[in-house]
């Protein structure tokens, strides 16, 4: 997963906003869609390294806004078991 949330953080800086929104539609689709596998994919190895990515080079509030019901409700929960606290979510 290390090379699609990569990619995901260029096309970010990149303030490409067409393709930052077509990528959370797909990541929503596989986290709605995906089997066990995809999913837990999705969830633990690109959205948590993706929040956790170094702040220095992307902030959370810069592709808040193109996330989806259930990737939102993924990282709230994420959040929650963590005790941690990801501004924008």
């Amino acid at each position: 997963m290390i090379p699609l949330t990569d990619y995901v953080v260029d096309i970010i800086k990149s303030k490409d906003e067409n393709e930052i929104k077509r990528i959370f539609v797909f990541i929503e689709f596989l986290m709605c869609s995906g089997d066990e596998d995809v999913q837990t994919a999705i969830a633990t190895g690109f959205l948590k390294d993706l929040i956790n990515y170094d702040p220095d080079e992307i902030q959370f509030i810069n592709f808040s806004q193109y996330l989806e019901e259930k990737t939102i409700d993924h990282l709230r929960a994420w959040n929650e078991f963590n005790g941690s606290e990801t501004k924008g979510i």
